[in-house]
């Protein structure tokens, strides 16, 4: 396992603590991960749905779980990153460079990318989850560093920092994103109809010097 030093935020402080970006995850991270990730989730959806929150209304992704991804770390063209800080993950990703996802943009239609399967903050980092349990997140920045790790390992394949991903259709989620420089191709017909989203190679370029 690859361990490189990254900034993060903690929140309670808004001062920057110094995190480890991991590669090569293996099953059993993720087993770790979930084994605390879950009881976090279920403990945040329990209080949504005591307040009286309809069940449509709580986080899409309530039912993720990292575990049962596990089963794709066989594919080839698959990694897994993590962030790691205070003896747990905080943060999770798994992209691929599958020649079954290619870039949507009119001016770059048709070349390679690196596709973002899933990214995920753990519970305690995000505030629709913390705030049923009258809590605020502990830490920031991780979902950015993450984008940040996609992009970077986009160039590393020769892709110019082309990345695609499907976000899930609520304005917060499509909100991170867009400030992020990502362009939204509209509903994706062929994925549930879920919003598609894509770095052009000059906002990608954007994004890591900071503006995005």
């Amino acid at each position: 396992m690859i361990e490189i030093p990254l900034d993060i935020f903690d929140l309670a402080t808004d001062a920057p603590v110094t995190a480890s970006l991991r590669s090569d995850l293996t099953a059993l991270n993720l087993v770790e991960a979930e084994t605390l990730w879950a009881p976090a989730r279920f403990k945040s959806i329990a209080a949504m749905l005591k307040a009286g929150t309809k069940p449509k209304d709580i986080p899409q992704h309530h039912h993720w779980n990292w575990w049962l991804k596990a089963g794709e770390l066989s594919y080839m063209d698959t990694e897994v990153f993590g962030i790691w800080h205070s003896d747990r993950w905080q943060g999770l990703m798994m992209i691929t460079s599958s020649v079954l996802h290619r870039t949507k943009i009119e001016a770059q239609k048709g070349k390679e990318l690196v596709y973002v399967k899933y990214l995920e903050s753990a519970p305690w980092n995000v505030a629709a989850f913390t705030k049923p349990l009258n809590e605020s997140p502990k830490f920031g920045a991780i979902g950015t560093r993450l984008l940040e790790v996609a992009v970077r390992r986009n160039i590393v394949h020769g892709f110019r920092g082309r990345v695609g991903l499907h976000a899930l259709p609520n304005p917060e989620t499509e909100g991170f994103y867009q400030r992020r420089g990502m362009q939204s191709l509209g509903v994706d017909p062929g994925a549930e109809n879920l919003p598609y989203y894509e770095y052009s190679e000059a906002a990608a370029q954007t994004f890591l010097k900071g503006g995005g």
